[in-house]
């Protein structure tokens, strides 16, 4: 990014929050008295938080001083570590004296910048960051990724300074680039590279489409006994519905008998699909043509909703008052099945309608009727009975988690491809699904849980097993490490909150757009029922450089489902494009539930000054909506 825009970005997504630390024994802080009281006791002020404290030594009232925390009883103790918390270059390095450590200029700038951003440490991570520093062959970099580090109370280790840095200074789209391209020009690939070859290019979306690379998926599910593709393909209608995984499994491993193919226990997708490439594929079990496969698998993807369960159960219990009202309809029933349809008509229906659309006439008709009190008249309680049937089954077609991974890796093998809006979603939904930002959290709910431990085939985790293999040349192993870093980093900073409000801070790769520089989204906003962002009520960014539009930051504030959107260029002549863009915004925003209020576009300057977003943040509901 250009400083220009960067600084930008940055202060629009700067959400306002009290610098408060929370106070832990054993922690060093700056701090001011505000006001003496008896019995050894003082008003302090630690950053933006004010406390009663016992002192252990006389002090004097507004003068600055560090602090170490003793404890934090109902009277918080505090001791008294250096008469001065300034920041002259003479006081940090009395100060770095008495703990025990050089006063080199690394070590003074660090401790500076605790002290003035009133960031807590210890004297032991203070130590441990010292040592990191030293040995940093880029000193500001580390700076930058210690203190953050610090902030966000992280461990101070060097693997997290690595993934900081690597986070910053590093673009996803070149080294996914570059380790595409080296594994493309060696002249022989282990399972694993093949594998991590496969991935790589499909979150790049720079791989083609072809039946070798869905048979290898279905044969690979197939010889571990998953049934992710069974259940998809069944909920797609590619499969009958009376169709069993024994049977499936049976056919298709029978097949891959005919055809010649040996396989193998635990072979990856891609060792498969290169024996695939050998062979001429012909009767396929269950009929099944590329044709039919596309048309159930592109079906049900479209029907896929980003609501959540709060939605999903507002939405069971409006079926379960139609319901009543049909078997009995009578004032009140129809008054409860109002309130529900209230709130999904902001959250639900919205999505349903451009699924179905005869829906929207009908839930209009009951709306106007129950408003006015009435009974539904026989005409309008058939109609709501076929709403009632349409919902139910679209409903049923929603997928799990795992369901939804399983189907992004077919749409990749389709021959025909979705409109442009459509795959852009897919390839940010691939990013999402399988970079390996969640890999431990899933590791460890498998272990919480006591279910069977599956292994990942995320991109960092096929990362990580490349890494081991003697086969991986030096050159190689360090693109590989630093794609590792990369993605720690990513990990690491994705994701803030307060109990109040959260934020996500996403990055994916520019392919997405053809451009080469990646494509930075976030989204803050406040907390809904179920700790997620709210997406009615909330402020998402992006950072995009584009080959002809060049830098552009977008800037949207969702209010009530009202968007404001703002869009930063250094061309003005986009200006000239405002009408013709409202009019496809405000078309496109209300078939998702939203209304275009308001539509600027301004020049990026130095003197950007974009107001500060009280509000709140989430990443379900929003990515599938943007």
């Amino acid at each position: 990014m250009q400083a220009s825009a960067t600084n930008l970005f940055q202060a629009l997504h700067r959400v306002a929050a009290p610098n408060a630390p929370v106070l832990r024994p054993g922690q060093m802080l700056s701090g001011s008295v505000k006001k003496l009281l008896p019995n050894n006791r003082a008003t302090v002020s630690l950053g933006d938080k004010q406390v009663t404290a016992h002192l252990e030594a006389s002090l004097t009232l507004g003068k600055k001083y560090l602090f170490q925390v003793q404890s934090t009883d109902e009277v918080i103790h505090l001791k008294m570590v250096s008469k001065q918390a300034g920041t002259q270059i003479e006081e940090m390095s009395e100060l770095l004296k008495r703990l025990g450590m050089k006063a080199t200029s690394e070590n003074i700038r660090l401790l500076e910048q605790l002290i003035t951003r009133n960031i807590p440490f210890r004297q032991s991570s203070l130590k441990q960051a010292a040592a990191i520093l030293k040995n940093s062959p880029n000193a500001h970099h580390s700076l930058t990724a210690l203190l953050h580090l610090f902030e966000k109370e992280l461990p101070v280790r060097p693997a997290i300074v690595n993934a900081l840095i690597a986070r910053d200074q590093s673009q996803w789209t070149e080294l996914l680039a570059k380790l595409e391209d080296s594994l493309l020009h060696k002249q022989s690939l282990s399972n694993t590279e093949n594998n991590l070859l496969a991935r790589i290019t499909s979150m790049r979306g720079s791989g083609s489409a072809d039946k070798g690379a869905l048979t290898a998926t279905l044969l690979h599910h197939v010889m571990n006994g998953n049934t992710q593709s069974f259940q998809v393909m069944k909920q797609a209608g590619v499969i009958s519905e009376g169709t069993s995984f024994d049977r499936f499994q049976r056919l298709w491993l029978q097949w891959a008998v005919n055809q010649g193919i040996k396989l193998q226990s635990r072979e990856s997708a891609a060792s498969i699909q290169a024996k695939l490439m050998t062979q001429h594929l012909s009767g396929f079990p269950f009929d099944l043509t590329s044709e039919t496969f596309s048309r159930g698998i592109m079906q049900l993807y479209q029907q896929q909703l980003s609501w959540n369960k709060t939605s999903h159960a507002t939405l069971n219990q409006w079926m379960k008052a139609l319901d009543a009202l049909l078997d009995n309809p009578d004032r009140g029933v129809s008054s409860r099945l109002l309130q529900h349809q209230n709130h999904l008509e902001k959250q639900v229906f919205p999505k349903l309608f451009k699924h179905l659309p005869d829906i929207q006439a009908a839930l209009q008709h009951f709306r106007e009727t129950a408003t006015l009190g009435k009974i539904p008249t026989n005409e309008q309680l058939s109609l709501l009975h076929q709403v009632r049937e349409l919902v139910a089954a679209t409903a049923g077609n929603q997928l799990s988690t795992e369901g939804r991974k399983t189907l992004t890796t077919f749409l990749h093998t389709l021959p025909t491809s979705p409109e442009l809006s459509q795959r852009l979603l897919l390839q940010m939904k691939t990013t999402l699904q399988f970079a390996g930002l969640d890999d431990e959290a899933s590791f460890l709910k498998q272990v919480l849980t006591n279910e069977n431990i599956q292994g990942s085939q995320s991109l960092k985790s096929i990362l990580l097993q490349a890494i081991q293999e003697q086969s991986v040349g030096k050159t190689q192993s360090e693109r590989m490490q630093q794609l590792v870093h990369f993605l720690n980093g990513v990990q690491l900073t994705a994701h803030q909150e307060n109990p109040q409000m959260a934020q996500m801070s996403l990055v994916f790769p520019g392919t997405l757009l053809k451009s080469r520089q990646d494509i930075h989204m976030n989204i803050e906003g406040r907390k809904n029922e179920e700790g997620g962002i709210d997406p009615e009520f909330c402020h998402v960014l992006f950072y995009l450089d584009l080959e002809n539009l060049k830098e552009t930051v977008i800037d949207m504030s969702i209010y009530d489902s009202k968007v404001g959107l703002t869009i930063y260029n250094h061309d003005p002549a986009l200006l000239r494009t405002t009408a013709n863009l409202q009019t496809e915004l405000e078309a496109g925003l209300e078939k998702v539930g939203y209304q275009l209020t308001s539509l600027q576009i301004k020049k990026i300057t130095e003197t950007n000054k974009p107001s500060v977003y009280h509000g709140h943040f989430s990443e379900r509901g929003v990515d599938y909506r943007i």
